[in-house]
C-alpha cells in the first residue's frame, strides 16, 4: 500500500468513527429540539435554535448539521429539499479537530445554560409575547412542556419527518411541472 493510500484509508477511517460518534449520542441528541426552543428568545432569537426546534437540525457549520432524530451527520441544504443527505466525507474532515461542536452533552449544557438565563434587559418588555411565541412554536412542532431526562420525543420526530416527507413531495411534483 502507498502512502498515499495509507492516508486515504485513515482518513476514512476517521471520517467513519466521526459518524459513529455522533450516532452514539442520539438519546442526548434527541432533547436537542426542546432545549433550544427554552432558550431562544432570551437574548433575541437564533436561526440554529430555530432550525433545531422546527426542523429537527442542528448546525455544525456552513454545510453540515446533526439530524437530532438519529445523530447522523447530514447535508445541511439537503433539507430544502425535503431530504437529508448524508455529510460529505470532505467537509466531515474540516471539523474533526474540534470534537466538541458534535459533543451533545456540550451542546445541551449550553442550551440548558442559556435556557435559565433570565431574558435579557431590551428583551424584558417582550417577555409575555416571547412566552406566547415559545407556547404557539411548542403547539406548531409537537414538542412538550417538560423534558425529563429519558422522556421520548418521538411524537416530535414523527411530525417533523411528516413534513419533510410533504417538502419532497412539492418538490417532486415541482420538478415534474417543470419537465412537462
Amino acid at each position: 500500500m502507498t502512502t498515499l493510500n495509507r492516508i486515504s484509508a485513515d482518513a476514512q477511517e476517521l471520517v467513519n468513527k466521526v459518524r459513529q460518534y455522533s450516532r452514539e449520542q442520539r438519546t442526548q441528541w434527541n432533547h436537542v429540539p426542546f432545549w433550544a426552543l427554552e432558550a431562544d428568545g432570551r437574548d433575541g432569537y437564533t436561526e440554529d435554535y430555530k432550525r433545531a426546534y422546527s426542523h429537527g437540525l442542528w448546525n455544525i457549520d456552513n454545510t453540515v448539521a446533526i439530524d437530532l432524530e438519529s445523530g447522523e451527520l447530514v447535508q445541511k441544504h439537503s433539507l430544502a429539499e425535503g431530504i437529508l443527505e448524508p455529510a460529505r466525507d470532505y467537509d466531515i474532515i474540516a471539523f474533526t479537530l474540534h470534537p466538541d461542536i458534535i459533543t451533545a452533552a456540550k451542546v445541551l449544557e449550553m442550551l440548558k445554560v442559556h435556557a435559565a438565563e433570565p431574558m435579557a434587559q431590551y428583551m424584558n418588555a417582550r417577555a409575555d409575547e416571547i412566552m406566547k411565541h415559545r407556547e404557539a412554536e411548542r403547539k406548531r412542532y409537537g414538542l412538550p412542556r417538560d423534558c425529563p431526562e429519558g422522556f421520548s420525543l418521538d411524537g416530535y420526530f414523527a411530525g417533523r419527518n411528516a413534513r419533510l416527507q410533504r417538502i419532497a413531495h412539492e418538490k417532486h411534483r415541482e420538478r415534474l411541472t417543470w419537465n412537462t
